[in-house]
This record gives structure tokens, C-alpha cells and sequence, in this order.
């Protein structure tokens, strides 16, 4: 198989629906685009695993919580072709 590489996937914030879920405004990560670039895909998933970790400590959410977000993180990551983030 030839070598191929992914730049871009469907928005993991909204969803690829171009709008934010709180307010009815662009998405802010992808502004409207829909679409992620493997760069911000990392920003984005570090942020939730960091966002799930201190939300759970703070007693913001429960463990399952917290779990389901690292997963949403890291299944983002893997689409992406980036390395899974952990502990």
C-alpha cells in the first residue's frame, strides 16, 4: 500500500455540524469549517484530556465521566493517526 496520510477529519467539538452546541455561533475550533486539521485534532484532544482529569478532581463530573472524555479524546487522536494519550 502506498504511503497516504490524513490532514484533516470531521470536527470532533461539533460533531461536523459547523456550530457550537452551547450557543448558536460558529464552532470554535473549526469556525464553521467542519473539519479539523491533524494539528488542532491534537490541541483539541489535549485539552479534553486535560478538561476531563481536572473536571473529575474538582468533583465537576464523575469518573465515568471523565473516562467517557478521554475516550471521545483519544478516538480523535486515532483517527487522526496520532499516539493515544494516557497517564
Amino acid at each position: 500500500m502506498s504511503g497516504f496520510r490524513i490532514t484533516k477529519i470531521v470536527c470532533p467539538s461539533c460533531k461536523g455540524s459547523g456550530r457550537s452546541d452551547l450557543f448558536d455561533i460558529k464552532c470554535l475550533w473549526c469556525r464553521g469549517a467542519k473539519r479539523l486539521s491533524v494539528a488542532d485534532v491534537d490541541a483539541w484532544s489535549a485539552q479534553v484530556w486535560v478538561i476531563a482529569g481536572g473536571g473529575y478532581i474538582a468533583g465537576d463530573h464523575s469518573l465515568a465521566d471523565c473516562r467517557t472524555m478521554e475516550a471521545e479524546a483519544n478516538a480523535a487522536r486515532h483517527l487522526a493517526g496520532l499516539p493515544e494519550l494516557s497517564a
